[in-house]
């Protein structure tokens, strides 16, 4: 980007206006319902009262009562969707937040170049709440940035500054995000770079504006679960989405703490069962003399045009088959054992000396696993021999 910073410094609250090139917060309703302004009005009044009798007890007293606050939202004269209540109820919390600690964060602006100085006027670039907060709460001086740079930059810093919070203007980010992109050609890394963030943060913004069900959108725009949430649920189709975000919603409004990790192990869990229920990826057609030939995938369809028969490879002939070495026969058969006779007389000689030992350890009552591995050895080495030791 190639915003400056010029200065900061304090001008009047009416030198400041909106931008006719920006797109400012839809969910804010414009302007402010009057039951808004006079129940902050009212609140001043009473907290200033307080102040008069006691200092100390109006420093320690919230300006705002939120139950009253949030009863009020629900009947206003003009009745408020779920987004904008709840835009205009978190206004509320921040005006209370600057009537207590001032403005820490100024308001950004750029010039409009009109105007003496004392007099000049100034278009708000970004802290469009902030601008409204202190509306609200009557300040006739605001701290200000001024900024240099096209309206295009300006917007891109803009975009910086809400990207770095996770609020229910998700979806205008995107739409804007998504709106600067087109606008210059850029792809998700360019956009990535002019914002200074990963193009996994643009993407999924993206996926945000796009994925999202109307219900799951609904449940960002009235505060019941974050954005980031909502991204992780965007991936998932829309009857998969609706299942997860109704479990979140459940778990909430049973009072359970639901973590985004903990969503994101549940579109893990989705996912994996879509990939599972995926049917078997149809088999590519075959080339054949005289066209293409499917496998018989329509078995409904009967083809009547003559084919050339698939001519058949010729036989392999079997490779010829070598007799094993009786030794190596003996060898595998025992074990491998370090007794390896030489030759066949020697290989008689051991069955017969086995032979000796089975009849000697049977006569004598041995134990029953001495004569049972004298027989495995000489049944091993008359089959590594090749004929029964009574034919020897």
């Amino acid at each position: 980007m190639a915003e400056k910073e010029i200065s900061r410094f304090q001008v009047a609250y009416k030198q400041i206006v909106k931008d006719p090139e920006f797109n400012y917060r839809k969910s804010i309703p414009n302007p402010l319902p009057p039951e808004v302004i006079a129940f902050v009005q009212e609140r001043l009044a009473a907290h200033r009262a307080l102040k008069k009798q006691d200092a100390a007890t109006a420093d320690s007293t919230p300006l705002m009562d939120f139950d009253a606050a949030d009863k009020m939202l629900g009947q206003t004269k003009t009745p408020l969707n779920p987004a904008e209540r709840v835009a205009v109820y978190k206004l509320l919390q921040l005006t209370a937040d600057i009537h207590r600690q001032g403005l820490t964060n100024p308001v950004t602006v750029r010039e409009s170049g009109a105007g003496a100085e004392g007099n000049r006027t100034y278009f708000l670039v970004a802290g469009e709440r902030r601008y409204l907060a202190c509306g609200l709460l009557g300040l006739t001086q605001i701290q200000i940035n001024v900024k240099k740079g096209n309206t295009f930059d300006l917007k891109l810093l803009r975009l910086t500054e809400n990207m770095q919070r996770d609020t229910p203007d998700a979806y205008e980010e995107a739409a804007a995000i998504d709106a600067m992109m087109k606008e210059k050609g850029w792809n998700q890394v360019r956009m990535a770079a002019e914002l200074s963030c990963s193009p996994a943060m643009i993407s999924q913004r993206l996926l945000l504006l796009t994925g999202s069900t109307p219900e799951l959108k609904a449940a960002v725009e009235t505060g019941r679960i974050k954005a980031t949430s909502a991204r992780e649920m965007a991936s998932l189709p829309a009857p998969e989405q609706k299942k997860v975000l109704d479990e979140v919603v459940a778990k909430q409004d049973a009072k359970q703490k639901v973590t985004t990790a903990q969503v994101k192990e549940s579109v893990a869990i989705e996912k994996a069962k879509l990939k599972k229920e995926e049917p078997p990826a149809k088999a590519k057609p075959k080339f054949v003399a005289g066209g293409y030939d499917d496998d018989g995938d329509d078995e409904d369809e009967e083809d009547s045009t003559p084919r050339p028969a698939k001519p058949k490879a010729a036989p392999t002939p079997a490779p010829a088959k070598v007799p094993e070495d009786p030794m190596a026969k003996y060898r595998r058969a025992l074990g491998n054992s370090a007794f390896i006779p030489k030759t066949r007389e020697e290989l008689v000689d051991g069955i017969l000396l086995l032979k000796q030992r089975h009849t000697k350890a049977s006569a004598d009552g041995s134990k029953e696993d001495l004569v049972r591995k004298l027989a495995n050895r000489i049944i091993a080495l008359e089959w590594a021999l090749g004929v029964p030791s009574r034919n020897l």
